[in-house]
């Protein structure tokens, strides 16, 4: 049980806990190998032995993680949001339970490269909302998963439902994605902020309209696509 506990506090995100767990159990039948090498930081490299459990959630790391540098911060804070994901939303009467399973189920399957990139844009959607900022540009597109998150500052799904279903429809139609996630930030008092969700699931079809309103507004032009 303490290394299942060190498992869930070092990995924080269910994707990895999956994966570990798998390899984990590979390697019942395979012999572990003698030392990796392991990046502690962006200027520390060691070689490290595997000799207990805590050495092994190491090399998993350092075998998955396609960004060397990803912050502990960001693991911690995607595992807020998930945590308080359910009370969040149950609360809302606005929020169907299918639009839930699925944002959920979206998020859970995030690996580590995508949960640095989204706290990340949550972290400056949080402060774009300080500075009452409105902004739709902050994106992210996650090809593995064919999901795309776009990130809304100081909007409310009660007053703006409108201008961020048509929004998200443009920003679907432009990278034809099956699946769009709208996260809506809303600055409230004492520094507290609101986050509201939408999910937006159909196939892909041609739109005239669509193509001149992107010609004549070319929005979301600096993708980053996660492929890892």
């Amino acid at each position: 049980m303490e290394d299942f506990n060190l498992v869930l506090n070092s990995l924080a995100i269910p994707y990895d806990i999956v994966l570990y767990l798998k390899m984990r159990m590979s390697f019942f039948e395979n012999k572990l190998p003698h030392f990796f090498i392991n990046e502690v930081s962006e200027s520390v490299t060691t070689f490290a032995r595997i000799d207990d459990e805590r050495g092994l959630i190491d090399y998993y790391i350092a075998m998955m993680n396609g960004n060397k540098y990803i912050s502990e911060d960001a693991m911690k804070g995607f595992r807020f949001v998930i945590k308080n994901f359910s009370d969040r939303l149950i609360r809302e009467a606005d929020y169907q339970p299918e639009m839930y399973k699925e944002v959920l189920e979206c998020l859970i399957k995030s690996n580590r490269n995508t949960v640095h990139d989204f706290m990340l844009r949550w972290q400056i959607c949080v402060e774009h909302c300080m500075r009452n900022e409105e902004t739709i540009h902050h994106f992210l597109i996650d090809s593995v998963n064919d999901v795309g998150y776009l990130f809304f500052t100081q909007k409310l799904l009660i007053k703006d439902k409108d201008y961020i279903d048509f929004v998200i429809s443009l920003f679907k139609y432009k990278f034809k994605k099956q699946n769009v996630i709208g996260v809506v930030f809303h600055m409230l008092e004492d520094k507290n902020y609101s986050v509201e969700w939408i999910y937006e699931s159909y196939e892909y079809t041609q739109d005239g309209a669509m193509d001149e309103i992107l010609q004549e507004e070319p929005l979301w032009n600096n993708a980053k696509m996660l492929d890892n």
